[in-house]
């Protein structure tokens, strides 16, 4: 039972968060880093920027002074000089105060003009950009949205601060995903100039070069390009200090270009000095896509840029009244919870679940249009075969391997090569380990020798152009014994000959305690051109390792029987491990640590011919070994046992207590 109490008790510290007072004009409620200060004149507190009051000489005796008036005595100066001086600094560090005082932008449902004053999300990401550009960093984002916050605007007018107050012959350009979006953006920056107060500045422009679609500042020598992916030419032979690359992630591939190539041309003018910037702009529609790669990167901290995400209940314009909180929340699912533990408000799930009925959406078209979550956010279909909620609670135990290198010898032959085995380490190595072998365990002070503890599955690739990855799955069983559940201990995935594949998955077998290895042997019959190996690749390590898995039990009439090594797959097998290991991440039953997996859970799919796999493009060779290794350790190797450890010197003495009794015996 929940505590109701409780729980409308935090939601009204959420209702907050968007009922705060908020007034550009002060600096009152801005997420940037402000100090409170007073002047007797104005006769109310101003919160402005910190850099504003530790950086210039200015500001810090005026604020010394106590007001304007007697600063201006000071200084023997006519207060509106002194007036204009300090807006003029203001501006220069102080984007949302520059906002409200100078654009106008038109609300795209009303259609009326309003000055720009920031909404919670957009505060949100002004508060990357000016943490970037505060630390004379250059600027670099994947900006995850949801719909209708002003992400966009709120990036196409930082940008036109940064021309119009900081930088001169700074160039700007904007790539939108076809030509009515580049009209809309060049309107804005239209909009934005000539409503610019005359008393600040005078903005002039005039076509650059002939063009009508770049235009250049006559004052300050900045170039506007705004295009679209469909006409891509005219970003060409000019360098752009600012780009901004809007919603790269529906931008459909052609065979001429990619969204790929073309961002990669234009962010390549960019150089890396403070004060550029580059910002990925989009919602998501799929995974494996350019976009899906830039935001995987960017969360993983593998690039130079921020991932910044802004799920719906961030946005104050996804919230509903509620009249009955305690009836609401007696009658919230499992989806409403899952929405509240990650931040919404009860109004914002009840938003959710009227906006979904009345516009007949189905769970997929929510997750893409209003995403909970970034994971969400990249459903790519109806058919997506691991829900969004199961591959993020999968990245909850995500960790970097405690180890990453590969298996020596590396031209193992048979056992006497496989008992040498042993890791070496190498920075880009296809073995990562989490949990080193260990078949010993100490328990209340005893040794003893876990059985059934490892359990390896493999799914064999090629070496050719376009091949699978080869890939092993290790799984540790030990808490099994303890009511806990299985876990990754050690992934290997790289290209490597099938025979010689077949061998380093025995060597790993031994290292990890004889584990029991089943090797998919339909994927030895596909890769042709590494060899037809099928028939020998297994036969040849039965006789070195003697744990393989075996499809065919052995039947006490069949006196002719022999053993069919290897996991066979076909559309039953396939979806028997499938289906288990989807129960297995829905209730918490395995505990994954590769987010490279993880990914692979997000792009795997039931297709519309009713087969299962990846997207075309990506792979899914460790979603199949994860199956395959979970299957074994949950359907069908026997209980994990522990037995007391015996060293080899207490085995002799017993040998030799064991032989003097039989031979008192028979005397």
């Amino acid at each position: 039972m929940h505590d109701k109490s409780k729980i409308i008790s935090e939601n009204k510290k959420r209702l907050l968060i968007f009922d705060k007072k908020y007034d550009p004009y002060t600096g009152e409620g801005s997420l940037l880093d402000r100090e409170k200060v007073f002047f007797s004149d104005v006769g109310a507190n101003l919160y402005l920027p910190k850099s504003m009051i530790n950086e210039n000489e200015f500001v810090y005796d005026l604020l010394k002074s106590g007001n304007f008036q007697d600063y201006s005595q000071q200084k023997e100066s006519d207060i509106s000089t002194i007036l204009a001086a300090f807006d003029k600094i203001r501006f220069e560090h102080d984007f949302e105060y520059w906002a409200i005082q100078t654009v106008i932008i038109q609300h795209k449902e009303t259609l009326q003009d309003y000055k720009l004053k920031l909404r919670l999300a957009q505060q949100v990401l002004l508060y990357e950009l000016e943490k970037m550009r505060l630390a004379g960093v250059p600027i670099r984002i994947v900006l995850l949205k949801a719909r209708q916050w002003g992400g966009s605007t709120l990036v196409q007018m930082y940008m036109f601060w940064i021309q119009q107050i900081h930088r001169v012959n700074w160039h700007l350009a904007v790539c939108a995903q076809d030509d009515g979006a580049a009209r809309n953006i060049s309107e804005m920056y239209r909009r934005a100039s000539t409503s610019y107060p005359e008393a600040i500045a005078e903005i002039q422009y005039k076509p650059y070069a002939g063009s009508s679609k770049n235009i250049i500042n006559i004052e300050r020598g900045g170039i506007i390009g705004v295009g679209s992916i469909n006409n891509p030419d005219q970003f060409r032979s000019f360098n752009y200090p600012m780009i901004h690359v809007s919603e790269p992630g529906v931008w459909e591939d052609t065979p001429k270009r990619t969204a790929g190539q073309l961002v990669a041309s234009l962010r390549s003018t960019v150089s890396k000095e403070p004060m550029t910037l580059v910002i990925l702009e989009s919602t998501a529609k799929g995974v494996g896509t350019f976009f899906h790669n830039e935001w995987l990167s960017a969360e993983k901290e593998e690039s130079a840029y921020k991932a910044v995400f802004i799920p719906w209940f961030k946005i104050e314009m996804y919230k509903l009244p509620i009249t009955d909180y305690s009836r609401f929340i007696d009658g919230m699912n499992e989806y409403d919870w899952f929405c509240w533990e990650r931040g919404a408000t009860l109004e914002g799930i009840n938003w959710y679940n009227i906006h979904k009925t009345g516009e007949n959406y189905d769970d997929w078209q929510m997750y893409n249009e209003f995403p909970t979550t970034a994971e969400e956010a990249f459903v790519a279909s109806g058919q997506r075969y691991f829900a969004p909620k199961l591959t993020i609670n999968a990245r909850k135990n995500v960790t970097k391997p405690k180890f990453r290198g590969t298996i020596h010898p590396t031209d193992c032959k048979n056992k006497a090569d496989i008992k040498q085995s042993h890791f070496v380490g190498t920075p880009r190595g296809p073995l990562e380990v989490w949990k080193m072998p260990k078949p010993l365990v100490r328990v209340k002070g005893v040794l003893h020798h876990c059985v059934n503890r490892y359990c390896i599955f493999g799914d064999i690739g090629g070496v050719s152009d376009g091949a699978d990855f080869s890939s092993l799955t290790v799984i540790d069983r030990y808490w099994m014994h303890l009511g806990g559940w299985p876990e990754l201990a050690a992934d290997w995935h790289g290209h490597l000959d099938q025979d010689l594949f077949a061998w380093v998955a025995a060597q790993l077998g031994h290292l990890y305690d004889n584990a029991l290895l089943a090797l998919e042997t339909n994927s030895l019959r596909k890769e042709k051109s590494a060899g037809d190996h099928f028939l020998t690749i297994l036969d040849n390590i039965k006789d070195h390792y003697d744990n393989i898995f075996i499809r065919n039990q052995m039947d006490s009439t069949q006196k002719d029987w022999l053993p069919k090594y290897g996991f066979h797959t076909n559309q039953g097998s396939k979806d028997m491990i499938l289906s288990t290991l989807r129960a297995g991440l829905r209730d918490d039953q395995f505990i994954e640590r590769q987010g490279s997996a993880c990914d692979e859970y997000e792009w795997f799919e039931r297709k519309k011919d009713g087969s299962l796999g990846a997207i075309d493009g990506k792979n899914d060779d460790k979603v199949i070994t994860r199956a395959g290794s979970y299957w074994l350790a949950m359907k069908y190797m026997p209980p994990v046992k522990l037995i007391p450890y015996v060293t080899p010197e207490e085995r002799r003495e017993k040998r030799k207590s064991r032989n003097a009794i039989i031979s008192e015996a028979t005397l």
